[in-house]
């Protein structure tokens, strides 16, 4: 799906895709973006702690917390089907539900 990290108050976008696969999060930016190595993420499900929806302006995006305590922002169209997918992969490693 494609989606766009953003962070730091949106002062930084990357562009890019997000994958969920059954065991982790992956968010793999475009070519032409810059420092790519380091916008590259993984993250494993069972260290997701919930998700939101949040929409600024007109801008939708889906909020990841993580364990460690980090928000991760990105901007989607596709912002339930990510949560479901999300959802689906915890099931099927016998990790409970969070709220959306």
């Amino acid at each position: 799906m494609p989606a766009v990290l953003t962070g730091a108050r949106g002062r930084v976008a990357r562009g890019g895709h997000l994958l969920v696969t059954a065991s982790e999060v992956i968010f793999e930016p475009h070519s032409f973006n810059l420092n790519n190595e380091r916008s590259q993420l993984r993250i494993p499900v069972a260290e997701i702690t919930g998700a939101r929806l949040r929409t600024v302006v007109i801008t939708a995006t889906v909020v990841l917390s993580t364990v460690r305590g980090i928000d991760l922002e990105f901007v989607s169209w596709s912002r339930k089907k990510i949560i479901a997918a999300i959802q689906q992969a915890r099931t099927a490693q016998g990790l409970p539900h969070w709220q959306a």
